[in-house]
Parts: C-alpha cells; structure tokens; sequence
C-alpha cells in the first residue's frame, strides 16, 4: 500500500501470519520482504524470503488454513519450474483419479513409492533412475 517501506512490509506479514495461520509472527525471521510492484492487483502481493527453512515450512504447511478466504501463500518458483510443474500437473491429476498417493516434489512427482521426472521429448513422465544402495560399490 503506498510507500510502505520493508520494516512495515514485514511488520504487516507477520501480525498476518499471527492473526490468520495460529503461529507466532513475531518468530518468524525473513531475509527481506516486500511487495510485487509489478503486480496488477490491489493491494499488491507481498513476497516474504524465510531466514530459515524450517520456520518457511511451518507456513506453507499452515497455509491450508487460509482455504476459502481471499488468501494465500504460495512458493515462488522460477517461470521454467511453474512451466514444469503445470506439465506435471496432469499426470497428478490421473493418479489420484486412479487412488494412488501422489505428492509434487519441486520439479519431479513421487507416485506411490515412485518419483518420476518429465521428460521433454517424449511428452511423459518416466522413472527417475536412482542407485541401488543395497548392492555393495565395490566386487
């Protein structure tokens, strides 16, 4: 809002994380925040970088909590990752249509106890090729 400068950003996204997700603001500790001045919305996104990654999974995992409020928290991800992960999108949606456990990793997804990567070429997710730890390196 206005010329809001980053100490009042911050001071904004926590009494927020306080009041909306039942976790204490005021621990929260962040790099820097601000808001999207590019954004076409009103008011403007805020964009808050976590000091520690622990305290960052803390609110995304709260950030349920926001479901069917004006709200929300997401990552930000590079455009070639959102891009990625939008192609990846469809083949989470026919699992889980088929029962299957399903959980989005960055740029992979994991199947039931398979994580698969898209592959580019052939337009379709494959296994990712992982070592057999069990099998010794050495003969």
């Amino acid at each position: 809002s206005g010329l809001e400068t980053w100490e009042q950003t911050e001071e904004l996204l926590c009494g927020f994380i306080t009041d909306k997700m039942d976790i204490d603001g005021s621990q929260i500790e962040f790099q820097i925040v601000h808001r999207l001045t590019y954004a076409r919305s009103r008011p403007q996104p805020i964009i808050g970088k976590f000091l520690r990654y622990k305290q960052r999974d803390e609110v995304l995992r709260a950030a349920e909590k926001l479901k069917g409020t004006e709200f929300r928290i997401r990552e930000d991800f590079t455009p070639k990752i959102r891009d990625l992960r939008r192609k990846l999108g469809k083949f989470v949606v026919d699992a889980r249509a088929e029962g299957k456990t399903v959980k989005v990793l960055y740029d992979k997804i994991k199947i039931d106890d398979t994580v698969y990567i898209y592959d580019e070429v052939m337009k379709n997710i494959k296994p990712l090729r992982s070592l057999n730890y069990s099998s010794p390196l050495l003969p």
